[in-house]
């Protein structure tokens, strides 16, 4: 065997045609440019459009006109792959990636003409950069003369005459009938419709025009061309198709595949009848039914004693009355096994091809076998009763389970978690020899006592899942307010709910000498008490303002309660009802202060 360092470059002549194209052409704008019709974030990573036009560059070069034969010739021919940036080794798109992108991406758009328009101005700056002198290294006047040359080609039509009128030609592709000619000006934008056409039983029909409709710069043919994309139903078996061609190929048989692909040739033919295209998309429905798929899956004569075996070992360790630590030995150790046939990232060989995962396989399945004569040694497909919990266990096991649920629940009081725990932590042991059904007995009786004090039962006298109310956590939670108070039990977690009446806002205010002269408006409880975790007191806040009477009424406009408007002297019991009276009111206040004052100057003295 011998081994050697290639390099694509260095295998290229430096006189091909394609090194020359690759110097003077910057492909690069193509990406750009249709940016727009991909997605971002979506889907699988693409192939470069860059590298599908290099592509059609080369079969149009090279005179290749079938994209199959495009690809196999790309496939082995060293330039081709150096123009398209690709290794010796590297996986050359499928032939559907190019005919998909080519009728479904980018048919009906203006990229090809775009392309055109790009490639000609990079020609035109070419041409005018070897007869620019300052630029390094000058060229020759043969090479300046081929610049001209070309740039007269490039631009002969700008100096045509602006009022000679131009053809312009409107056709039909599908039925290459005239729709309209015009005579047309250089410069004015020509105008037609595009026609239309009714959908069938199997196509949606729409006309796009094959280039981009622009300002008239010559005579000019314009065709709408035909568009026919199968209905849903039809396009959603053939994108299925295509997906096996394209992704899972290695997981089927290749002469699966090649039916498959030999109808997608067909349907996306350019010289298949509509009869025959609808015929392969029967095929292709019939081909891709799940008992088909299933029938032709490369790795069923690799897999197929070991899926059985697999399958029939989980069917065995799936039965209720299954022992626990048998059921997770056996689990840990299918796991082991199946660790034997997966490759480095971690998934089963697709296609065992090498001896080695030939044999991981077949060893694989042997020690399947081997669990399952342990788990049924008379291969009745019945679990053997050693493997089995005891019958006495039953109504144990049964009520065991359901306190397990409750382990976790930390809602029920610390005393009965407490006694849920010591059972949990203790399991009764599966090889009791002496007094076994009396041991049995108390632990079973002794667990539904537990269940009784915990949870509901319904009419049949079942335990539901409903835990009764004294074997929760309770905390209290007051509300208090200005006027009063309401204490209730809540259980722990859940939220407290506000009484009613509270916070009777706005209201009042009253101290301990009667009505005082204001009122409050409540702006919320100072806490949460939606997840009550503790005892809780709930105060109400509140903003006090005085009372308003601007129509004097005597009632308070945000609280409407009576406003006092009597005189109460702060020395005496003594009350002046007329001190609304402007005059006498105050001349008779002003007396009662100065009594107290002369009273009081007497006391001094």
């Amino acid at each position: 065997m011998k081994m050697e360092l290639v390099m694509v470059e260095n295998l290229v002549p430096g006189n091909h045609l394609l090194r020359k194209i690759d110097k003077v052409i910057d492909f690069s704008f193509i990406n750009e440019i249709c940016k727009p019709y991909y997605c971002e974030n979506n889907g699988r990573p693409a192939i470069e459009p860059e590298i599908l036009f290099r592509m059609l560059f080369i079969g149009y070069l090279y005179g290749i006109r079938s994209e199959r034969r495009l690809v196999e010739e790309v496939q082995v021919n060293v330039a081709y792959r150096w123009f398209l940036g690709y290794d010796l080794e590297d996986k050359i798109p499928d032939v559907s990636v190019i005919w998909q992108n080519r009728l479904r991406r980018f048919n009906g758009t203006d990229i090809p003409q775009q392309i055109f328009d790009n490639i000609v101005r990079q020609a035109i700056q070419d041409a005018l950069d070897i007869l620019d002198d300052t630029k390094e290294p000058v060229a020759s006047d043969e090479e300046k003369a081929t610049a001209v040359a070309t740039l007269e080609d490039l631009l002969k039509d700008e100096n045509q005459d602006a009022n000679k009128l131009y053809t312009i030609l409107f056709k039909n592709g599908a039925t290459n009938a005239e729709i309209k000619t015009d005579k047309l000006k250089k410069g004015v934008l020509p105008d037609c419709d595009l026609p239309t056409k009714a959908d069938d039983t199997y196509y949606t029909y729409s006309y796009a025009w094959n280039t981009q409709i622009v300002a008239v710069t010559g005579d000019a043919t314009y065709i709408a061309v035909e568009s026919k994309t199968w209905n849903e139903a039809k396009q959603a078996i053939i994108d299925d198709a295509q997906d096996i061609i394209d992704n899972h190929s290695d997981e089927f048989k290749k002469d699966y595949t090649d039916a498959l692909q030999d109808q997608l040739d067909i349907i996306n033919s350019d010289t298949a009848t509509d009869a025959q295209k609808e015929a392969a998309v029967d095929e292709l429905a019939r081909l891709t039914s799940d008992e088909n798929k299933n029938a032709n899956r490369a790795t069923l004569d690799e897999y197929g004693p070991y899926d059985e075996a697999l399958l029939k070992v989980n069917n065995l360790i799936d039965t209720p009355v299954i022992i626990p630590s048998v059921k997770q030995d056996i689990i840990d150790r299918v796991a082991v096994i199946a660790a034997t046939v997966v490759d480095e990232n971690g998934d089963r060989f697709l296609k065992p091809g090498t001896d080695d995962q030939k044999q991981a396989v077949i060893a694989a399945t042997a020690a399947l076998n081997a669990i399952i004569l342990e788990l049924d040694a008379d291969n009745d497909g019945q679990l053997d009763d050693s493997k089995k919990l005891p019958a006495d266990y039953t109504e144990y096991d049964q009520v065991f389970a359901i306190l397990e649920t409750l382990q976790d629940n930390d809602k029920i009081t610390e005393a009965l978690h407490n006694e849920i725990m010591s059972h949990i932590n203790s399991p009764l042991p599966r090889d009791l020899k002496k007094d076994k059904q009396s041991i049995i007995d108390n632990e079973t009786a002794a667990i539904k006592n537990l269940l009784d004090r915990i949870l509901e039962k319904d009419g049949s006298g079942n335990y539901t899942s409903t835990i009764k109310d004294s074997a929760l956590i309770h905390y209290f939670v007051t509300f208090k307010w200005l006027n009063g108070q309401v204490s209730q039990k809540v259980v722990k977690g859940n939220a407290a709910i506000l009484p009613a009446g509270a916070p009777n806002t706005p209201g009042t205010i009253y101290g301990v000498d009667g009505k005082l002269d204001g009122h409050y408006i409540f702006r919320g409880w100072n806490q949460d008490y939606s997840n009550v975790t503790k005892d809780m007191f709930i105060d109400a806040n509140y903003d006090v303002e005085a009372h308003t009477d601007a129509d004097e009424d005597n009632k308070c406009e945000v609280c409407g309660c009576t406003i006092d408007t009597s005189f109460k002297c702060p020395m005496c019991p003594f009350y002046q009802k007329n001190k609304d009276i402007p005059v006498v009111g105050w001349f008779i206040i002003v007396i009662h202060f100065f009594v107290h004052l002369a009273a009081q100057i007497g006391h001094w003295s």
